[in-house]
């Protein structure tokens, strides 16, 4: 079960962070010409603004001015303007980096003549100077990464590079960066940000996701951010982020915040696919969120959508390098009693200190009754699931162990 310790401290930092400002203002009638009205982009298309407010956020500027055909503006532009500006491209620092980690959104305008004049303000949590110093540290881990990657393939020429890229990645996160507890009275969005994970060592669920997507995508791996919410059994609904990631022409779920909640040894949240995602950990469901932030159809993430799924076609499985079967800790296609020997030679080195080598895999497929754990239980249940089957089909040994309680 997650501590609800944690799980307090996500959901007040969901609420903090649900209230957005938003700021339009516009008039019918004309308005003096703006002084500085040649300082304003003659754009006449939302390809065109949303290209130029792109730019814009790309320098590090928060507000931009726009000179727009009156005629052909109303709100409904300005979010398709913004859905433009927002767009997905190979970049780490484009797209759901700034979706949805913003401060504030809107703008002021004046109507003269033909046209309408606007100052559009989008400002980010993090600054420019943040995303600076978090280029630095993409810099430092591709250089890991590459350093890593080469003294594999010297050593498995057959390695899964794509598989270890990926895993370097979510360990290195999972490593250096702590859930952030948010206080009970101010709430700091800064630490939503990749900024706070990577510099500071500390963040929410939010920006531990898009220091993810930043890291994936600089390394040349498509990725997106999921907006949604976890179901604790225990207590309710809290707000969640979590990636969704492209590996050989199939996407699979990361949800390394998920992860650090339930233990640092924890990867049950690793690359699963879309049937079995919420049959890892048995407290915990993940639901898409039906809740956005934003005003306006055009800047809705529908995932459930043909569009969505088409573009982003989610495996049904697991990564086949992360695959397991419960209770079949050597993955010889049987559960024994060599099984449950290996599970307790595991928990009784580990409870007293040492080291013993088992694969993450190994890890997942020994905590059978899957409470995060690995102990004297799980051998037990494997045992009492081999000297089931070997006289009837009681099923898989999940299924048995369900019927058990």
């Amino acid at each position: 079960m997650i501590p609800r310790k944690i799980l307090s401290a996500v959901l007040s930092a969901a609420l903090a962070a649900a209230a957005v400002p938003y700021n339009f203002s516009a008039k019918a009638a004309d308005d003096k010409l703006p002084v500085n009205a040649d300082e304003y982009a003659k754009l006449s298309s939302v390809e065109e603004a949303g290209g130029f407010l792109h730019n814009c956020l790309q320098s590090g500027k928060s507000s931009t001015l726009i000179r727009y055909p009156r005629k052909l503006w109303n709100d409904d532009i300005f979010y398709q303007v913004v859905a433009e500006a927002l767009k997905e491209t190979s970049s780490g620092f484009n797209g759901d980096y700034w979706r949805y980690f913003y401060d504030s959104m809107g703008y002021n305008c004046l109507y003269n003549g033909d046209y309408i004049y606007l100052d559009m303000n989008l400002t980010l949590y993090s600054s420019h100077e943040h995303d600076i110093e978090l280029i630095k540290r993409c810099n430092y881990l591709k250089s890991k990464i590459n350093s890593e990657i080469i003294n594999l393939k010297n050593t498995t020429p057959t390695a899964d590079i794509d598989f270890e890229k990926i895993k370097i990645i979510y360990n290195y996160i999972k490593d250096n960066v702590k859930l952030y507890e948010s206080p009970t009275t101010v709430y700091d969005t800064l630490y939503d940000t990749a900024y706070a994970a990577a510099v500071k060592g500390t963040a929410t669920p939010k920006g531990i996701a898009q220091l993810f997507y930043v890291f994936a995508k600089e390394e040349g791996f498509d990725c997106r951010i999921i907006k949604g919410e976890l179901n604790e059994n225990s207590g309710g609904y809290v707000n969640n982020y979590w990636n969704i990631v492209g590996i050989n022409g199939k996407y699979y779920y990361v949800d390394a915040a998920l992860d650090m909640m339930i233990g640092t040894n924890s990867t049950y949240y690793f690359l699963n696919g879309e049937g079995d995602i919420d049959n890892i950990y048995k407290d915990v469901q993940h639901y898409y969120s039906s809740y956005n932030n934003f005003c306006g159809e055009a800047l809705k993430v529908d995932y459930l959508s043909k569009e969505f799924k088409a573009a982003y076609p989610i495996s049904d499985t697991r990564y086949p390098a992360v695959a397991f079967d419960y209770g079949d800790v050597n993955s010889n296609n049987k559960i024994d009693a060599v099984d449950a020997s290996s599970i307790l030679i595991y928990y009784a080195a580990t409870s007293a200190g040492k080291t013993v080598s088992f694969s993450d895999t190994q890890r997942l497929s020994a905590d059978v009754n899957r409470n995060g754990k690995i102990d004297a239980v799980d051998a037990s249940l494997v045992l009492s699931y081999y000297a089931a089957s070997s006289v009837k089909n009681v099923g898989t040994i999940s299924e048995y162990i369900n019927k058990l309680k």
